[in-house]
């Protein structure tokens, strides 16, 4: 099990610091808007603003999920690698109509976008090194605060490649 790429940090800072999950959420989707808009500049779509608002409900939503499914924690590994592969699939889907329908983003997808447009590379080759690097931090923040690895597991691993692999 584990985190996805992009939850990775927001989770791992949530168990250091008393703001839930979905607040570090909003708060990091706002850091990758803001990213978004120094890599791009002029050319950053001004309809890509409305990322403004997807923020927060992403981090809403994201506390509302955590709640909503709390309960539904399989305990076998092959339903936890199950829920993996079918979350990883559902999550690159909904990705890649987010990217080829050309509408208003995910923060931290419209990121990746920026990159990959700014470096002319293929979206999906900068989804995996993005979520990679969000994996890394995670991972680094949580064995310098707890001296451990905490939300990071085989499945946010496998999630890094998975989901840019399925995007491309």
């Amino acid at each position: 099990s584990g985190t996805t790429p992009i939850s990775s940090v927001p989770f791992v800072l949530s168990l250091i610091f008393p703001i839930t999950f979905g607040q570090f959420t909003c708060l990091l989707s706002i850091l990758f808007m803001i990213a978004e808009f120094v890599i791009l500049g002029r050319d950053f779509p001004k309809a890509q603003l409305w990322q403004i608002i997807i923020g927060p409900f992403f981090g809403f939503f994201t506390d509302l999920g955590m709640y909503i499914f709390s309960p539904l924690n399989p305990s076998a590994y092959w339903a936890r690698m199950l829920a993996l592969l079918i979350g990883s699939i559902l999550m690159a889907l909904g990705i890649y109509l987010q990217v080829a329908a050309n509408v208003i983003m995910n923060p931290g997808e419209g990121a990746v976008k920026a990159l990959a447009y700014k470096f002319k590379i293929r979206f999906g080759n900068v989804k995996i090194v993005f979520d990679a690097v969000l994996g890394i931090t995670a991972l680094l923040i949580s064995v310098v605060y707890f001296g451990d690895i905490r939300g990071i597991r085989e499945g946010t691993i496998v999630s890094i490649f998975l989901v840019g692999f399925l995007v491309k």
